[in-house]
């Protein structure tokens, strides 16, 4: 492991002297002239050590240590000074900005032996090599040596999309990634009294005793609803938080009750949980259930509703999205929202994929044989089923064989792609979209209005409607901002050449302005509730005898 060492000094002439010393340890070499300089090549680079002068012109050694210390505290701090500075630098010392000091003139030997041995701490078991964090062990030692002193609260954040965050990345672009991380929680939180932790895969630790540590989460979770700038690339971040504070007579650590917290949270639920008693045995019941679920497409456990689509117009229905249901043989009826996510973190969403597919295809021959009037039958696809479409999609093999055998009836099917998935990886969306259509299948941008995709993105997309999310249409019949917004919505989408489906009506103030925009569909629980396939089918049934 090639470490990276940070020299700074506005003499160019120290720089160069131990840059020529240290090179002959194989170690990577930065120089900055002053601390503004390093400062900037350390939110540029991962660096492992730093050593400073301390007389330095606009920031002193002391005053820039103290802000790496601030910003990179897992970066090894070093500082040289002459005897007159020696006030300076033990009030660094006692204050943690610096970990040993050098004073001038230097020993060669003596320099070199101290960043040996400080750097030999990366690789002793305290730091990831990875990340650059501490590791679990040294996190706990640290964090138990803090909370006999003080108070301390302990966060787990799960970067739940942290894999595909490095995929393809070679180290140092990993590390950069990394720091960046690291930048984020400094920025946002104040009081950190252990640095940040490499705790598991996507898992990072960090102690404080900040008494305002769920608040300051909250906000950092809400800023996380942007995309943030690594690497050179914006990013989208899926970050939630565990929180549980170091309390005496707990029977598990705490660090173990901010995982079981942080391993709680949902979607659509408060990204900031924080550990109460009783979080325990609710995440062993979804533990029971995770391991139910594999067996559960085997067993039969699974069936479809199917949600009414409405012409806009003729008010007749014109279509269902197919949503799937678990009726679990102990504890009954358990909802999607609670288990899809689950399938999609462990694998069973593929089967699950399948099993829904292959249902909404035998409804599309079942509905041909009953309605008059074609019906579209909708089915959400999983970011995993669209992360692996191209490569090993079962699914798509399926919607191949259909065609080859009933290519007209195959135009009624149409699949729903959330936007957030889609604006994830736009290239690989488009393909995967373009393998669809070529088979003669509708595709449906799901969720619109909750992400962050631009016109730009949306034209990029060979889509066929716009299902616009309820949250637009929520308060547009009674507030004229919510109104403009949906309005140009729809507008954007009919100027695209785009159908359009309003999700979430609930009542006719709504239906009549979605009249007035031209929306081409309605869904909701105004309109419709979910019902049974046989009852969706007599409903098909019922029109055609009354037309």
């Amino acid at each position: 492991m090639q470490h990276r060492v940070l020299l700074v000094d506005d003499e160019p002439k120290i720089t160069r002297a131990l840059s020529r010393l240290l090179r002959s340890d194989d170690l990577t070499i930065f120089q900055a002239d002053s601390g503004a300089a390093g400062l900037r090549i350390l939110d540029a680079e991962p660096i492992d050590l730093v050593i400073s002068d301390h007389r330095m012109p606009e920031m002193t050694g002391a005053e820039f240590l103290a802000e790496v210390s601030d910003r990179y505290p897992n970066t090894i701090r070093l500082m040289l000074s002459g005897q007159a500075d020696m006030d300076a630098v033990i009030d660094a010392v006692n204050r943690g900005s610096i970990a040993k000091f050098l004073t001038k003139p230097w020993s060669n030997e003596v320099l070199r032996e101290t960043v040996r041995e400080s750097l030999a701490q990366v690789v002793d078991g305290r730091t990831d090599e990875d990340t650059g964090w501490l590791t679990r062990s040294a996190f706990l030692e640290l964090m138990n040596q803090q909370a006999s002193s003080s108070a301390i609260s302990v966060v787990v954040a799960d970067i739940r999309n942290a894999s595909q965050l490095v995929a393809l990345r070679d180290g140092q672009e990993k590390k950069r990634i990394y720091t960046a991380i690291q930048r984020l929680f400094v920025d946002a939180l104040s009081n950190i009294v252990v640095p940040l932790a490499s705790i598991d895969r996507g898992l990072i630790a960090l102690a404080s005793n900040d008494p305002e540590i769920a608040l300051k989460l909250k906000e950092l979770s809400r800023a996380l609803d942007t995309p943030v700038s690594i690497d050179g690339s914006m990013v989208q971040l899926d970050m939630t938080f565990g929180v549980a504070k170091h309390g005496h007579g707990e029977v598990s650590s705490p660090i173990q009750r901010a995982q079981i917290a942080v391993a709680s949270t949902r979607p659509g639920d408060d990204a900031v949980i924080e550990y109460t008693r009783g979080m325990r045995s609710e995440l062993i019941h979804l533990h029971s259930l995770e391991r139910d679920l594999t067996a559960a497409v085997g067993n039969g456990e699974f069936f479809l509703e199917l949600q009414p689509q409405v012409d806009t117009q003729s008010m007749a229905i014109a279509g269902g999205e197919a949503l799937i249901r678990w009726q679990h043989p102990k504890h009954g009826l358990i909802s999607p929202l609670q288990f899809i996510d689950m399938a999609e973190r462990n694998g069973v969403i593929e089967d699950i994929g399948i099993w829904v597919i292959e249902q909404g295809l035998t409804l599309l021959e079942a509905v041909a044989e009953i309605a008059i009037t074609p019906a579209t039958i909708s089915i959400n696809l999983s970011p995993r089923q669209i992360a692996n479409a191209i490569s090993s999609g079962r699914w798509l093999h399926l919607l191949q064989d259909f065609h080859e055998h009933s290519p007209a009836l195959i135009s009624s099917l149409e699949l729903e792609i959330t936007e957030s998935t889609a604006m994830h990886d736009i290239r690989h969306a488009s393909d995967v979209i373009r393998e669809v259509k070529a088979l003669g299948v509708r595709v449906s941008l799901d969720d619109f209005g909750t992400g962050h995709s631009s016109i730009g993105q949306l034209a990029q997309l060979d889509i066929d409607s716009l299902k616009i999310d309820r949250s637009l249409i929520r308060h547009a019949h009674r507030d004229y901002r919510s109104e403009t917004l949906f309005r140009h919505t729809v507008m954007l989408a009919t100027e695209l050449g785009l159908e359009t489906i309003a999700e979430g009506i609930e009542n006719p103030t709504q239906i009549e302005l979605c009249k007035s925009l031209g929306v081409t569909k309605l869904q909701g629980f105004g309109l419709f509730k979910p019902m049974p396939v046989h009852e969706f089918c007599y409903q098909l049934e019922q029109l055609d005898h009354h037309d």
